[in-house]
């Protein structure tokens, strides 16, 4: 799996950047589960943000059983800001669960994701940077 890079958008206080963020954090949790590393999703939550805790400590699980996710878990279909106001924000996104298999360090498939496509919300703050702060349905 390739890193994803944190992109320049995603450094700013604006609808964009909000925006950025949400979709590198997409792309870092699929990197996070291929790789497996978790260390990539470890600044992006806040404590309070239990899905972003139940992520990392996947991504965790992964590599103590030397497993991974042979594929994207997740493909971002869109992504919209609701709301911003002050340091708050809020990101639908529409995203797409792909047929990703979890597999052992030989390649044996332990289980195959079910294809779907759900609407998620960020509920993002701000400071000094964008951070998750809850992860639920849209």
């Amino acid at each position: 799996p390739v890193k994803p890079k944190f992109p320049a958008a995603a450094k700013k206080q604006t609808d964009e950047g909000a925006v950025a963020f949400v979709e590198y954090y997409w792309a870092a949790l699929n990197y996070a589960w291929a790789k497996p590393d978790a260390e990539i999703l470890a600044d992006l939550g806040t404590p309070q943000c239990s899905v972003c805790d139940f992520f990392q400590k996947t991504a965790d699980e992964l590599k103590r059983k030397k497993q991974h996710v042979d594929a994207p878990s997740i493909e971002v279909n869109s992504a919209k800001l609701v709301y911003r106001t002050g340091t708050e924000a809020q990101v639908i996104t529409e995203v797409s669960r792909t047929k990703a298999s979890t597999v052992d360090q030989n390649g044996g498939v332990i289980r195959t994701n079910s294809p779907g496509s759900a609407s998620r919300v960020f509920r993002l703050e701000w400071d000094r940077g964008w951070f998750v702060i809850e992860l639920g349905e849209g």
